[in-house]
């Protein structure tokens, strides 16, 4: 448990009973919400002291906020205190309000004088905060027990361990050195009544929703909004054959402006040759030939050299058709309905996550070093015919690490984005989903 701590800290007074946390957990989120701002909210009561502990964060970066105005608002029915302590940088501060007055505040280091306010204002020093926590807390970061994303609409739930600083909740890609025109595609998951309710809204509506969240003019979004606009008062499963294409298409704007959590965007064939084939691969030790040696030493980074070498195994009925590493059982229409002779015409489609979610926690701890190692000692061995020891190896594996560490992280960062979004899914009951774009 990180013995940092950025929190607000909260005595009601006079204190309910310990039955009536929900209602003021439910109280200090609607607080937070006032902001009219996203937040990522843990609330955690701290038995003993009469205390409540709140970590407010950006969901951009996962960073802690300070706000006055909040912590004066939360101190409405008692007393609030924002508390900063973080050893390494010798800082101390606290600043508190009693019913929405300020109080003189402490700004020094973390000493003796500083534990003194604390027992003055809470009863209890650094230590003994700590101590009536869950022991949950990994750091700033790192999401702990009771927290949840405050999203427009809806709170969910988060999970023990998660990274926080992300940019989970907000659309984002990282292809970067693809053209315009590359095909990219992301993972994500947006709320499942969502699409009963778009086909049940009448076309004109629709039309309105589309036309004030889209910025600029293009002429597929003109298109889409024309033909939604012909369609009156009628859903959409009543329009014209010939305009299914365009309507599914404005379904799709809906949901990716309406997703929740968003692994990053990126090239379609780098999700598909980089980073889906390590979620299966074999565990025996790679056989590496002659002519494996020339495409291993042009590899961007160890893991790529470990995908070009180790085979994985195939999704659930084989290669898919969609994606190489994501079988054709496990996609299916975001609209079913508009499904005609075994196609559908959309970028966008639902995805069963159980495989991946498998597949990504099997990777916990030491399997994907592991892997690398085998890779690394195969390799080496295959090229210099000496065994896999002392200080050559160890030059062989630190130039191949120094050569590929921004591939390395690339792959890393989206493994884990690609875990947060399905685990969140899970635990909020989300639609997880694919979407290709351009």
């Amino acid at each position: 448990m990180s013995k940092d701590l950025t929190a607000i800290v909260i005595r009601l007074v006079p204190p309910p009973p310990d039955t009536e946390f929900p209602a003021t957990a439910g109280w200090i989120e609607s607080v937070v919400r006032q902001r009219d701002k996203p937040a990522i909210l843990r609330i955690a009561p701290l038995p003993g002291l009469g205390l409540i502990q709140c970590e407010v964060s950006n969901t951009t970066d996962g960073m802690p906020t300070e706000d006055p105005e909040l912590i004066a608002a939360l101190s409405a029915r008692g007393q609030a205190s924002f508390l900063h302590v973080n050893h390494e940088a010798q800082q101390a501060i606290l600043h508190g309000f009693d019913g929405g007055t300020a109080l003189e505040g402490f700004v020094g280091k973390p000493d003796a004088e500083f534990e003194g306010k604390l027992m003055e204002r809470f009863g209890a020093n650094l230590e003994g905060l700590h101590a009536a926590d869950d022991q949950t807390r990994a750091g700033i970061g790192i999401v702990a027990s009771r927290t949840a994303a405050l999203l427009p609409g809806r709170s969910l739930s988060l999970p023990i361990g998660m990274p926080s600083g992300l940019g989970t909740f907000t659309f984002h890609d990282r292809g970067a050195e693809a053209g315009p025109d590359t095909e990219r595609c992301t993972f994500f998951a947006f709320d499942k009544p969502l699409i009963d309710a778009l086909c049940k809204t009448p076309g004109v509506e629709l039309a309105r929703i589309i036309e004030s969240a889209r910025q600029g003019q293009d002429a597929e979004s003109e298109h889409v909004v024309a033909v939604l606009k012909q369609l009156d008062q009628k859903p959409l499963v009543e329009a014209p054959q010939a305009e299914r294409r365009a309507l599914v298409r404005a379904v799709e704007m809906m949901v990716l402006g309406s997703g929740r959590v968003f692994a990053g965007g990126d090239r379609a064939g780098y999700w598909e040759e980089r980073v889906l084939p390590l979620l299966s691969l074999e565990s025996s030790m790679p056989v590496i030939d002659d002519d494996d040696l020339e495409s291993l030493d042009e590899a961007k980074s160890v893991l790529h050299a470990l995908v070009e070498v180790v085979p994985s195994a195939a999704p659930p009925g084989g290669a898919g058709q969609v994606m190489e590493g994501v079988g054709d059982v496990e996609l299916s229409p975001l609209l079913p309905a508009f499904a005609e002779d075994g196609t559908y015409a959309g970028s966008v489609l639902r995805l069963d996550p159980a495989r991946l979610v498998a597949q990504l926690r099997s990777l916990q701890g030491d399997s994907l070093s592991q892997a690398v190692m085998r890779i690394e000692t195969s390799w080496f061995t295959k090229k210099t015919g000496l065994p896999p020891e002392g200080e050559v190896f160890d030059a062989f594996r630190k130039a191949n690490s120094d050569k590929g560490q921004p591939d390395v992280d690339r792959v890393l960062r989206h493994m884990s984005e690609l875990r947060v979004v399905l685990e969140v899914a899970l635990v909020n009951d989300l639609t997880v989903a694919l979407a290709f774009y351009g």
